[in-house]
């Protein structure tokens, strides 16, 4: 009992002082805040310190010329599907593109509260060549941009609204903007076919690229562009809309500047539905798709050429830009007004060339204490 009570004496001495080791704690030690200079030093001392290949990349979009302006860029465009040009030009907010009177019609625009009709109002341009045609038998201002390879499209620039001369006289609504990739990594091919959710008839289209090295300097850029295409869409008579593309370019140093050659061709043939009477369409007796003459249609032939030089200097910071252009463009309409398959109404052609030229110098200039561009046409 002696022993017990011995034993129990220690423990509980052993417990008592392990209790009070817990109840008085020994105080942390006071730390001493860090100024904004120690705190610096520390992170660049660290990131030295750090070996790591991470490589951290921050990117935008280039501001808007204005609050009206909208920018696409090859990456944007990327990801939209696209069979034809319009489907990418309906990217823009604000800007409605509808097509009628067969697939190789130019499309028509409405945009900002206008009915640009086919180009009418909107000023179009691709590569800096205007695509609106003067003079033209269905329109003025005429612009069909069925002649340009989806896939070539590098960005497209929206304009809203009238404020810059240097876009001309179709510049009304707003002005478009189409720029084409220069070069690209490796031939390519996309082969795409399908039918409509109607199940009447089949669309297909081919295309190919590549960039040809044609001189022994890398800074070279070229670009050779061909479409196949056919498209029936999901009219009961088919609309039959063939239609081939061609595009080939070159830019490359010669001389103190920059020469660009480019050269586009396009020829489209089609059916259209035409005009329908609505009462024969509430009667049943004609289906909404249908047509009363499917003899109506058309076919449009274009092809153009450009060249362009441009002087930089370096120690300016200013350019010199000429080109010159030619397009030739054809277009014949068949069309029937009077809803009678045995008469055909009206039949339209329309052919005149267009040549052309521009010099733009873009000179470097201070507002203030900041550097601007200016640019004189």
């Amino acid at each position: 009992m002696t022993l017990l009570r011995k034993l129990g004496a220690v423990t509980g001495i052993t417990v008592f002082a392990a209790s009070s080791a817990f109840a008085q704690p020994t105080a942390a030690p006071e730390l001493t805040p860090l100024t904004d200079e120690q705190l610096l030093e520390a992170a660049n001392a660290a990131a030295e310190a750090a070996e790591s290949d991470e490589v951290i990349e921050v990117s935008s979009e280039a501001p808007a010329e204005s609050a009206s302006s909208v920018h696409l860029s090859q990456d944007q465009l990327h990801y939209r599907s696209r069979t034809q040009p319009s489907d990418l030009l309906r990217q823009v907010p604000g800007l409605v593109v509808s097509q009628h009177a067969g697939g190789g019609k130019s499309d028509q625009y409405f945009i900002r509260g206008f009915d640009a009709d086919h180009g009418t109002d909107v000023a179009i341009f691709a590569d800096g060549i205007p695509v609106n045609l003067t003079s033209h038998g269905h329109g003025q201002g005429y612009a069909d941009t069925h002649w340009l390879i989806p896939e070539t499209l590098d960005s497209v620039d929206m304009h809203k609204g009238p404020y810059a001369a240097r876009y001309g006289d179709f510049y009304t609504a707003g002005a478009l903007e189409l720029k084409t990739i220069d070069k690209i990594e490796g031939p390519t091919m996309w082969i795409a076919a399908g039918a409509p959710i109607t199940g009447v008839g089949v669309n297909r289209r081919l295309v190919g690229m590549a960039s040809p090295q044609l001189r022994n300097n890398p800074d070279d850029k070229s670009l050779l562009a061909i479409q196949i295409g056919e498209t029936d869409g999901p009219f009961v008579h088919p609309q039959d809309f063939r239609h081939g593309n061609a595009l080939g370019k070159w830019q490359g140093s010669v001389g103190p500047g920059d020469l660009k050659i480019e050269a586009n061709w396009y020829h489209g043939t089609w059916n259209q539905s035409g005009q329908l009477p609505a009462n024969e369409i509430a009667a049943g007796r004609l289906a909404r798709f249908g047509a009363v003459d499917p003899s109506e249609g058309g076919k449009a032939t274009r092809a153009s050429g450009q060249i362009a030089y441009t002087v930089r200097d370096s120690q300016a910071g200013s350019a010199w830009r000429s080109s010159a252009y030619g397009v030739g463009n054809q277009l014949d309409l068949f069309s029937n007004f009077t809803c009678t398959p045995a008469i055909r109404s009206t039949a339209t052609r329309s052919s005149r060339p267009t040549i052309g030229s521009s010099t733009a110098l873009t000179p470097r200039t201070r507002s203030g204490s900041a550097p601007a561009i200016c640019r004189r046409s």
